[in-house]
């Protein structure tokens, strides 16, 4: 899952994952999800400032919390869920998540 920022963002992965064959969604809320979050077999999580790339594993100070703790993580769950169940699937054919996020967001205003 995406936020909204990662359409057009430079360094975004949303498009390459999508044209792999992986389902994206985005979380058409506003500002950023700055958050890493792992979601491993509805059983651990993984959790910090660790942005999975090679600078976050050779150069930053980072940190990534293992946790296994099932009160702990079903929190974290029913954080993914809540914002899974607004986010809109990306369609690579019509691109119409940005028209769905725009009209979200009209109507949230209005």
């Amino acid at each position: 899952m995406f936020d909204r920022s990662q359409l057009t963002a430079r360094h975004s992965q949303i498009h390459t994952m999508k044209k792999a064959g992986v389902r994206c969604h985005v979380d058409p809320v506003l500002g950023i999800a700055h958050n890493k979050i792992m979601i491993i077999d509805n059983d651990i999580v993984l959790a910090g400032s660790y942005n999975w790339t090679n600078a976050a594993e050779t150069r930053n100070a980072e940190n990534l919390l293992i946790i296994k703790d099932q009160s702990t993580v079903k929190i974290y769950k029913k954080n993914w869920k809540k914002r899974y169940q607004r986010a809109k699937e990306m369609n690579l054919q019509n691109n119409m998540t940005k028209k769905l996020i725009m009209h979200k967001n009209q109507l949230n205003q209005s």
